[in-house]
């Protein structure tokens, strides 16, 4: 079982304690290394049939699918776009995937979010989350201590609003602000090593409040 308290928080305080930190770089790149890894752990891959995939449980839930696609999505634009400077994996995969969205699914509409859901074929995003994690470690296991002070650029950060990968609606384009201030070390500690527990754990949830309405 991974748990926030005992496995993660300790670990991003830690990290935050040492990246800038020349001497201390080897701890860092162990530290980018094993958190990365744990968001990837076998403790967070579960399947979804596709009536599962699109369930909302509640009005202020989500789905299984967008957590998963929100979190692939951002990891993709990051590490592609604003780290290594060149087109997104998901140019490759879009088709795989069986969907016309690109965007991270921010500023998403209820019904928006169930019809991302029921479009995607799940066998493909978890393909598609391996084939973005793979890029972020090979990333991680090159980088250098000077690799981490390299700010975002600004034409990245408008290729990913020209592309419609982050969405001009007020409840996203607020990414690009937020992104576009960090340098390297800023975009791993958010969103790629922290972000995507928030809806790891999430998914967590959500397969148990299905599985309790499907036994009701």
């Amino acid at each position: 079982m991974i748990s926030t308290a005992k496995d993660i928080n300790p670990q991003i305080k830690e990290l935050r304690t040492v990246i800038k930190k020349e001497s201390e770089f080897p701890q860092t790149k162990q530290l980018c290394l094993q958190l990365h890894s744990l968001a990837h752990n076998e403790y967070f891959d579960f399947d979804c049939d596709h009536h599962q995939q699109s369930i909302m449980p509640t009005p202020q839930d989500v789905t299984v699918v967008w957590n998963l696609w929100h979190i692939t999505r951002i990891e993709d634009m990051i590490v592609s776009t604003l780290i290594l400077h060149r087109k997104e994996l998901f140019d490759d995969w879009q088709e795989k995937l069986n969907t016309g969205y690109r965007d991270t699914g921010n500023a998403m509409s209820d019904d928006e979010i169930i019809d991302l859901s029921r479009q995607v074929y799940f066998h493909q995003l978890k393909a598609y989350r391996i084939a973005v994690a793979k890029q972020t470690r090979q990333y991680l296991e090159h980088m250098t201590y000077t690799d981490l002070s390299v700010k975002v650029r600004k034409e990245d950060i408008n290729r990913l609003l020209s592309t419609g990968s982050v969405s001009p609606h007020k409840d996203a384009v607020w990414l690009l602000d937020f992104w576009g201030k960090k340098d390297v070390a800023g975009l791993l500690l958010m969103p790629i090593l922290r972000h995507p527990f928030v809806h790891l754990f999430d998914n967590l949830k959500l397969i148990e409040k299905i599985k309790r309405c499907r036994s009701i």
